[in-house]
């Protein structure tokens, strides 16, 4: 099942992020990203989070307390990782999570840190950017389709090693050491068409948020 989790900070252009949202059969909301959902005329199904950062608590009363999980303010992780965490426990194996750009450095960090835990979004869309999770084990293929020759790419590798990946119709190889600390920055597309193969370890691939883009796992 696929799940839409909409989170506060920086959102991406949502026509070019549109694409992403197909198929979304839950929409979810960590906290702030409530005014989000709002905006766009959407309703959440479930809203989870302190409720620190909505603009008013009024925007609460429209829901049942069924569809509202309140948080404690005291606490060391974030709205977003709860929602996360809840969306894996009612097994959506597919979750787009969408905002969570500038705004507080720690809680940017934070949301990367996601994809070294059980808590990872398959798709992160921020800002201009899309961060997909891309392997978690051997021959998985991830191809990504819309994008334009020139295009960057950037990939880098998440949580214990050891690494190693596959790339097609990137300028530069991939075949560096990841257990390192290198990662491949400002990568580029040579085709509209990029495609990488996981054979060891997890990795994240930052690609330029489009209304052409498209990924998804062939394997």
């Amino acid at each position: 099942m696929k799940a839409l989790l909409f989170t506060g900070g920086d959102n991406p252009d949502l026509k070019k992020a549109a694409s992403f949202f197909r198929g979304c059969g839950f929409i979810a909301a960590a906290d702030s990203g409530l005014s989000t959902v709002k905006s766009l005329g959407l309703s959440p199904d479930l809203i989870v989070g302190d409720m620190d950062s909505i603009p008013s608590a009024a925007l609460l009363d429209e829901y049942r307390d069924s569809e509202i999980i309140r948080l404690d303010r005291a606490k060391d992780f974030s709205d977003t990782e709860s929602a996360l965490r809840l969306l894996k426990e009612r097994d959506f194996r597919e979750i787009i999570l969408v905002g969570g750009g500038g705004g507080r450095l720690d809680h940017l960090f934070a949301i990367e840190r996601l994809f070294q835990t059980e808590a990872f979004p398959s798709v992160w869309l921020a800002g201009e950017n899309a961060t997909v999770y891309v392997s978690a084990g051997r021959g998985r293929l991830f191809e990504a389709r819309g994008l334009e020759t020139g295009d960057t790419v950037s990939v880098f590798p998440v949580g214990k090693g050891p690494h190693a990946i596959e790339g097609n119709n990137l300028h530069w190889r991939l075949d560096i050491p990841w257990d390192e600390g290198a990662f491949s920055l400002s990568n580029w597309a040579e085709s509209d068409t990029v495609s990488l193969t996981g054979m060891k370890g997890a990795f994240i691939c930052v690609l330029p948020l489009k209304e052409s883009l498209s990924v998804g796992f062939l394997s």
